[in-house]
């Protein structure tokens, strides 16, 4: 402290970042007004459409029009829907991208398993066709797994992806 003045003194030569060093000022945070919402506006709407895909597929079940997208079994009973695209933003009520599957397909094979376990399962290969007949780019996405996990080389993979 500057026995003169009695400030603090300068952070820096010309005196610009001292105000945070001192100690005689108390900072206080202001709380908030309102709290932040779970959910935003637009996705609540956006969750409503979402309720009205579920309860048509839910009608298509009823009346034995669905399959699995992994397996191609029939879906009697519980199912899940898979997002072929992911679920952000416009693509969470998009019908195109979303894909009825048993949960025991979705979730403990197709999510759990590793590239190397899921191509030993007998549905494996016709769900890739499924999937290059929906999207290629992701059909190609899923063949990179195999790259990744060295099961296919780069040229195997280039060499399918020209087919």
């Amino acid at each position: 402290m500057d026995a003169v003045t009695g400030s603090l003194g300068p952070v820096t030569a010309d005196g610009r970042y001292h105000q945070y060093k001192r100690i005689d000022i108390i900072k206080t945070i202001k709380p908030s007004s309102k709290p932040i919402k779970r959910v935003s506006d637009k996705r609540l709407f956006q969750m409503e459409a979402y309720d009205q895909i579920k309860i048509k597929m839910n009608f298509d079940r009823d009346k034995g029009y669905l399959d699995c997208f992994f397996c191609n079994g029939k879906i009697e009973s519980y199912y899940d829907r898979h997002h072929l695209k992911g679920r952000k933003g416009n693509l969470f009520t998009d019908k195109e991208w979303i894909v009825p599957a048993h949960n025991d397909c979705h979730v403990f094979k197709y999510h759990a398993l590793d590239i190397a376990r899921l191509m030993e399962l007998k549905w494996y290969k016709s769900f890739l066709l499924r999937l290059r007949l929906k999207s290629e780019k992701l059909w190609c996405k899923e063949l990179f797994k195999q790259v990744k996990a060295g099961l296919i080389t780069g040229k195997e993979y280039n060499k399918l992806i020209e087919i």
